[in-house]
């Protein structure tokens, strides 16, 4: 099986998955529905990198993953802080100080809601 189907099928997995549907998936990636379900059947590729990271980050598993490249979903991937736009590795290579500053900003922010 080639990556280009990989990718198509894994796509449409996850969003299965997770519930989504195509309008909801493309709206979140700031695409067309019809170009989301060319992707799906393999009809077309993603051309931009950062639309594979970003279908990555919504259906939470690596961008190796998605590609085939691996079978392990997410390895080594906190996405609490991924969730707020740091990987593991920058998060835990914070001091302590900043670490607990980034906790403020987000209490202060959910209070706020």
């Amino acid at each position: 099986m080639d990556s280009k189907s990989i990718l198509s099928q894994r796509m449409k997995k996850l969003r299965k998955e997770l519930g989504y549907t195509q309008e909801y998936v493309a709206k979140k990636l700031n695409i067309s529905i019809a170009a989301l379900s060319r992707y799906e059947t393999g009809a077309f590729e993603p051309k931009s990198v950062d639309l594979i990271v970003d279908l990555a980050l919504l259906y939470k598993v690596s961008t190796d993953y998605l590609l085939g490249k691996t079978d392990a979903r997410n390895p080594e991937m906190d996405f609490d802080k991924l969730d707020i736009g740091l990987s593991s590795k920058t998060y835990d290579s914070l001091t302590e100080s900043q670490k607990n500053k980034i906790r403020k900003i987000i209490a202060i922010l959910v209070a706020e809601e």
